[in-house]
């Protein structure tokens, strides 16, 4: 099951985006893009967005490439202080390392830009509040980094074993990441772009 949306009317939706985050001018050469719920009412519990299950999509656009993979932008529990990537924000990543301190590390592309994340059962905090692991709370159970040098580290990368290995990263099943990142990484070279924006949509869209 590989998502569906034509390139046509994914390009707008990306566009759209891009310029109501604040950026100017035409999309990058090279993008990333996911779509959490893509798959909302035809995997799961319909109408719901479900945790643990890749009900997501994540694919690369190029004037050479459209690639794209059924995934997961969702943590995998229910937990205080676990965080979600809100939609409808820009993420940059660049080639790098997943898990620099554990024996399951491995390649993938890490964060390289602040973002905006929901917090599991963090909705009383006040906006303005600094905590040392949640970051700097915007209200209403949204947090985003303490700094550049403080990032959250979420990440894009593989998924290990039959769950969907998250904690608030987006990842791709172990299968298809192969792939996902050989494109990618090829279209970086050819593009010589250093890293590369990532744009979250809403879904489901079709």
């Amino acid at each position: 099951m590989t998502p569906a949306i034509p390139k046509s009317k994914l390009l707008p939706l990306l566009q759209e985006v891009w310029a109501e985050c604040g950026n100017v001018g035409p999309l990058p050469s090279g993008v990333a893009w996911s779509c959490r719920g893509y798959f909302r009412d035809s995997l799961g519990k319909p109408g719901v967005n479900d945790r643990g299950i890749n009900d997501d999509a994540i694919g690369f656009v190029s004037n050479q490439v459209d690639y794209r993979v059924r995934a997961n932008i969702d943590p995998s529990v229910w937990r205080t202080g676990v965080s979600s990537l809100k939609a409808r924000q820009v993420i940059w990543y660049r080639p790098g390392w997943h898990g620099y301190a554990s024996i399951h590390g491995h390649p993938a592309f890490r964060q390289d830009s602040p973002v905006i994340v929901r917090r599991d059962g963090t909705e009383a905090f006040k906006y303005g509040y600094i905590h040392s692991k949640y970051g700097v709370c915007l209200g209403d159970g949204e947090w985003t980094d303490l700094g550049l040098d403080e990032k959250f580290w979420t990440n894009l990368h593989r998924q290990t074993g039959s769950g969907t290995s998250s904690l608030g990263c987006q990842t791709i099943p172990q299968p298809q990441w192969t792939a996902f990142r050989a494109v990618v990484m090829a279209e970086l070279d050819r593009l010589s772009m250093a890293r590369f924006p990532c744009i979250l949509l809403d879904g489901p869209i079709n």
